[in-house]
């Protein structure tokens, strides 16, 4: 599930006033004032007080995962959703999402009725309740990504505080991805460690403590049409409006691979690329910078001498003739013994460039397990049978390459 933040957290929004001068715009979920500005002014606004249909003029600096162009998206006839999400953690989320009618016919959508959210382009794995589908609040004009939804997290019990050395401070959910520089890329704010950077506006946001918070508390997230970030605080921290969800990837990826991608809704379509490019580039901000160095730490010297890189002991993906097997063991890795083939400590290894992604050695790794996975094993078992097939991808299959010889 996505990562959240307090809801006295300020994010900057712009909203574009429809009369000259200033106006008060209120809060089309609960009636509050979120602000009093004038036309194309920015703002910092509490995130529990952003309205749906306002803008933020965030750009994402990773041009693959943006989707369409929200400037240019006609939102004529759209409705205002709310929904009470029950995760498979556990946790209750209060949501509220700007959709179209093609949207809610698609996914089956009915008041007083319960759905799954695994298919949709919300990033919560679990069912949801619909409580309400009514007239969308006016989207309001001008420059700037579209606010189309509000998440509240009832009780988050992953939350740290992270304190910069300017003192701003920044509490949210361990998960929620942050950019930092140091990693050209997004990181969970909880892996944030004391001299990285954060990316403002004014340039770098150096980190000087990061503290665990024990107590559980509600937590507030958004979601940005097209951009998916938007930024907080009065430096304008550049965030992410959304994280990793295998369970969600797996289902479309199981559509893709069966039907192929023109099965998938635009709505699916979006979401997809989106998890795609995160398999794709976006690992090592998923892992966090501490967890990609105890990998590669954990490599004998002698490689680490020679180089390589962190690659996915078996296939992320894999050749179009792999594909379907590669899944299926990817979802029983997943749904029965719990651990993601994507984005797991434990499917990766620091091994050579050369010799691990070969036909011959992707189709060891797939006939090993397939093998290992016909009996019913223990979590344990198969841990230690990635650790076994990881050591083998350390040697560069060395003893495939013999037998090729013979």
């Amino acid at each position: 599930m996505f990562g959240c933040f307090d809801g006295e957290t300020k994010c900057l929004i712009t909203v574009p006033n429809q009369t000259s001068g200033d106006s008060e715009l209120r809060n089309q979920a609960n009636g509050t004032v979120a602000a009093v500005i004038s036309r194309q002014t920015e703002t910092a606004v509490k995130i529990k007080e952003v309205p749906l249909g306002c803008r933020v003029q965030t750009r994402n600096p990773i041009r693959d995962e943006t989707n369409y162009d929200p400037a240019n998206a006609g939102f004529a006839g759209w409705k205002r959703i709310s929904l009470e999400a029950h995760h498979t953690n556990g946790s209750v989320v209060d949501v509220e999402i700007l959709r179209s009618q093609e949207w809610i016919e698609h996914n089956l959508l009915q008041v007083g009725k319960w759905f799954s959210f695994g298919l949709t382009d919300i990033d919560i794995d679990g069912r949801g309740f619909v409580r309400s589908i009514e007239d969308a609040p006016e989207v309001l004009p001008g420059e700037g990504a579209v606010v189309i939804g509000r998440f509240v997290t009832r009780q988050a019990n992953n939350r740290v505080r992270v304190t910069l050395v300017n003192g701003t401070s920044i509490v949210g959910t361990a998960n929620h991805p942050v950019w930092c520089v140091e990693e050209g890329g997004w990181i969970g704010l909880g892996e944030f460690e004391p001299g990285l950077n954060m990316s403002s506006r004014e340039g770098a946001a150096e980190v000087k403590t990061v503290e665990i918070l024990a107590e559980t508390a509600p937590v507030y997230n958004l979601q940005i049409a097209g951009e998916h970030v938007y930024e907080i605080t009065d430096l304008c921290l550049l965030v992410h409006n959304a994280d990793w969800n295998c369970a969600q990837f797996l289902e479309l990826r199981r559509i893709v691979v069966d039907e192929g991608i023109d099965k998938l809704g635009r709505n699916q379509r979006a979401r997809y690329d989106e998890l795609l490019n995160m398999v794709k580039n976006g690992y090592r901000g998923q892992l966090g910078a501490e967890a990609v160095r105890k990998i590669i730490g954990q490599a004998p010297k002698e490689l680490l001498k020679k180089g390589g890189h962190l690659h996915h002991i078996l296939a992320k993906l894999g050749r179009k003739k792999h594909q379907k097997a590669i899944l299926e063991i990817q979802e029983k890795l997943w749904k029965d013994h719990g651990i993601d083939p994507f984005m797991s400590l434990d499917i990766f290894i620091f091994a050579p460039t050369k010799g691990v992604h070969t036909n011959r050695a992707i189709e060891y790794v797939i006939d090993s397990m397939e093998t290992f996975l016909k009996r019913k094993r223990s979590d344990a078992a198969v841990l230690k049978k990635l650790k076994e097939l990881g050591d083998e991808a350390q040697d560069g299959f060395k003893h495939l390459l013999k037998k090729n010889r013979r």
